[in-house]
């Protein structure tokens, strides 16, 4: 879901600004560390830094880049994740025979050292690309940053609390056909956490849709819900679902 390589008119990579840092899309393996892809993926990346595919100096120093991003400071993976990525990155520099960055070390013993709460709430950020619909559209929108908190069990908060294929299927449905939601009011059932509102919320602005309401029945999704529409500059006011009014009819 995360834009790498998307050159504009002049053939320079595009970025995107987010919490006021400018992101790199051409930075793949910055990009998959935010969304929090598959740490074997990543490390494989940083082995790209080096033109030996070595795991030295350049790719730790990339590892680096990553982990000190102000967006990775500011709303970072989780603890585990870190802990396994940082792992994978000590043990390939022991097998390459290359000495491990003191930045690294410290990092990897930080990451070892945190509270292990039983909460495993974490970070993602994606970044759709908004591609413009013919060749002759004079200015193509930049791509749009989507940031959500999420939990890696499928099952916390009824479901609601993890983001769904489905979520990014309908949020890249709104960035090819933005023009069909202006001026609608448009409902979401099950909105997860949130990808499709916020990607239809940035995208369409400022002629959007005239209204858009969120339905869950769970109440931990719609407070994290909210939390996630807060982060992306997103205003909404929650009303909580009463568990005492449940009846045949809803």
């Amino acid at each position: 879901r995360a834009s790498r390589e998307t050159p504009d008119a002049g053939g320079a990579m595009e970025s995107v600004e987010t919490f006021g840092e400018v992101l790199d899309l051409s930075d793949a393996c910055l990009v998959d560390y935010l969304q929090m892809a598959p740490t074997a993926d990543v490390l494989e990346i940083l082995r790209d830094e080096d033109p030996e595919r070595a795991f030295g100096a350049k790719a730790q120093a990339a590892l680096l880049r990553c982990l000190r991003h102000p967006v990775a400071i500011a709303h970072p993976p989780g603890r585990p994740y870190r802990e396994r990525l940082l792992k994978l990155a000590v043990i390939a520099a022991e097998r390459d025979g290359l000495e491990l960055d003191d930045g690294v070390a410290e990092a990897h013993a930080e990451a070892l050292c945190e509270p292990r709460t039983g909460d495993q709430w974490c970070h993602k950020t994606f970044v759709l690309d908004v591609a413009p619909r013919e060749e002759t559209t004079e200015r193509k929108q930049r791509p749009v940053r989507i940031t959500v908190r999420t939990h890696p069990n499928l099952f916390e908060g009824g479901t609601g609390c993890h983001e769904w294929a489905a979520g990014f299927a309908l949020a890249e449905l709104v960035a090819s056909h933005a023009e069909r939601f202006a001026n609608k009011r448009v409902v979401e059932i099950g909105p997860g956490v949130g990808v499709a509102a916020i990607a239809l919320a940035k995208i369409t602005r400022p002629r959007g849709a005239s209204a858009l309401t969120l339905l869950d029945r769970d109440n931990e999704t719609l407070a994290n819900l909210a939390a996630n529409l807060e982060l992306n500059g997103i205003p909404s006011r929650i009303l909580k679902h009463d568990d005492d009014d449940d009846d045949d009819d809803d």
